[in-house]
């Protein structure tokens, strides 16, 4: 028998035997009881009982057991390796995890890990595809659809139709027309009697009053037996004004289907337009053109995609005859 002699001077126990004849007389030599070991350790009572009486096939398995022995040898000052093996010789042992997958689930892993591959590429694939497509789809929608504007200025024009991402005119090879006849304003008739109107509607057709745009009227009607009549003072009646600060191809219609303005309009002009609201305009260059719809600044912003804009302005409601 050969004697070892432990740092905290516990003297160990002889090879013979299991590690739990250990344990108990060094947890006896100590006066520790097994509730007091049990309670430090965070261990059940039962536990402590099966490790001292070596009664390994109630506990859960041999890397438990080699590490409720470490823990029992260490709280008492012991050899923890020499506690281990003496439980190996009784049938305790050493975890083989690693070698095991290694051993037996290598060509299952293998054999199943190129086809889960390709299924995982093929499924990001689509994703990813799916994804490109929906957004390429979304982008025009929510750069020529936006909400309906309101006008900077109020009033009523609370419809402010948008309508689909506008395109480049495919009529660009036609002579260009440049609309003057609209520059031209002139009082308003003074043959209705003022009183008959308020005096609201008075001082405003003091101001916007204004002949029909003749000339494009003039070219619209040209060989088109359908044509819409021409506008006179007693129709129903809005006013489109814009001014161009930049050059702008524009074109411009009326509800019933008048061409009130087609063609390149040079930097500086201003054009006075009349005609049957809702008005459809597109504009080649929006940002160098302002618009006013009966007398208010109207934000057509919202309705561009790059340098053009599209959208339809005005209800029929606003319509109002000049001689009124």
């Amino acid at each position: 028998m050969t004697d070892v002699s432990e740092p905290n001077g516990v003297e160990a126990f002889a090879v013979a035997g299991g590690p739990g004849r250990h344990l108990r007389e060094a947890r006896e030599a100590r006066h520790l009881t097994v509730a007091q070991v049990a309670a430090q350790l965070r261990l059940q009572s039962r536990i402590i009982e099966a490790l001292e009486h070596d009664d390994y096939h109630n506990l859960p398995g041999s890397t438990f057991v080699q590490g409720y022995l470490r823990s029992y040898a260490r709280l008492l000052g012991l050899a923890e390796d020499h506690l281990v093996g003496l439980a190996q010789l009784e049938g305790v042992t050493t975890p083989s995890l690693v070698s095991s997958i290694g051993a037996g689930g290598s060509d299952e892993a293998s054999s199943r890990d190129l086809p889960f591959r390709i299924v995982s590429y093929l499924i990001l694939l689509v994703v990813v595809v799916g994804l490109g497509w929906w957004l390429s789809q979304r982008e025009p929608q929510s750069m020529g659809l936006s909400s309906p504007a309101v006008s900077t200025t109020g009033g009523e024009q609370g419809l402010l139709l948008p309508e689909e991402a506008p395109s480049l005119p495919v009529e660009v090879s036609l002579v260009a027309e440049t609309v003057d006849a609209g520059e031209v304003e002139t009082a308003p008739d003074e043959s209705a009697p003022a009183e008959e109107a308020p005096a609201a509607e008075a001082e405003e057709a003091a101001v916007v009053a204004a002949p029909p745009v003749a000339a494009p009227q003039a070219a619209a009607t040209v060989n088109s037996p359908d044509a819409p009549p021409t506008l006179t003072e007693t129709m129903p009646q809005s006013r489109l004004e814009l001014e161009y600060r930049e050059k702008s191809w524009t074109e411009i219609s009326d509800a019933a289907g008048r061409k009130l303005a087609y063609g390149l309009i040079p930097e500086g002009k201003r054009l006075t337009l009349r005609g049957e609201a809702p008005f459809r305009v597109f504009l080649g260059y929006a940002d160098g053109v302002r618009v006013y719809y009966n007398g208010d600044l109207f934000d057509h912003t919202p309705f561009q995609n790059g340098d053009m804009a599209r959208f339809r302005l005005g209800r029929a409601e606003h319509n109002r005859p000049l001689s009124r």
